[in-house]
């Protein structure tokens, strides 16, 4: 099983970010629908890592959070996540960022919640979407909040994901048997990535 870092293809990581890096030049709709016209293909490409190809070998099983890009090279963050099967997040928020996520291989059933903290915490769910190669979701805001499911019992799936600042942590949301939601802090841990840009001098702000 090839190492990860050698086996992205540049071309196709190039692609990507030339694309986000357009997309967040953009303002309000035309964000995502940018991101989502330019990469909706990015499956189709025979240089699109593959859920099998990152998440076999030693890495069976594994949930892997992969960077496209070095540390502070842009200022939003790019990665690739590895879902193994049967995988599924707490309820999660992003810190109010916008972000973007495309499925690359295999399927995601993403769960959304809209936060409600009056007159105590609570989340309401709003839609349960399943995602198929090349389909997205663009969400964001200080009240969202999802979960991601891997249905299958034997595929991994990937997906790329693109937030509008750096993620270093988030909420997890809980309840109790007695319908009480409780939140707590999660700081997110990712691989080393995967190419080294040099940053711009103009970065691109959101």
């Amino acid at each position: 099983m090839p190492d990860f870092v050698t086996s992205i293809d540049h071309a196709w990581a190039n692609r990507v970010i030339s694309a986000v890096d357009l997309a967040f030049s953009l303002e309000g709709p035309a964000f995502a629908a940018s991101l989502r016209l330019a990469l909706m293909d990015a499956h189709r490409d025979p240089n699109c890592p593959r859920a099998a190809q990152l998440m076999g070998g030693e890495h069976a099983g594994t949930y892997r959070r992969l960077p496209l890009l070095g540390p502070r090279a842009r200022d939003y963050d790019l990665l690739l996540i590895g879902w193994p099967p049967g995988h599924h997040t707490a309820i999660h928020d992003h810190q109010g960022l916008e972000g973007f996520e495309l499925m690359l291989d295999g399927q995601l059933i993403v769960e959304s919640y809209v936060i409600d903290t009056a007159p105590r915490l609570s989340l309401l769910p709003l839609n349960r979407t399943m995602l198929e190669a090349g389909q997205a979701e663009h969400f964001g805001g200080n009240t969202h909040a999802h979960r991601c499911i891997n249905p299958s019992a034997t595929e991994p799936a990937l997906t790329l994901h693109i937030y509008s600042r750096h993620l270093m942590q988030c909420q997890l949301f809980n309840h109790d048997t007695g319908g009480q939601w409780s939140a707590s802090s999660c700081e997110l841990r990712s691989e080393p990535p995967a190419t080294t840009l040099t940053p711009r001098t103009t970065a691109v702000q959101r």
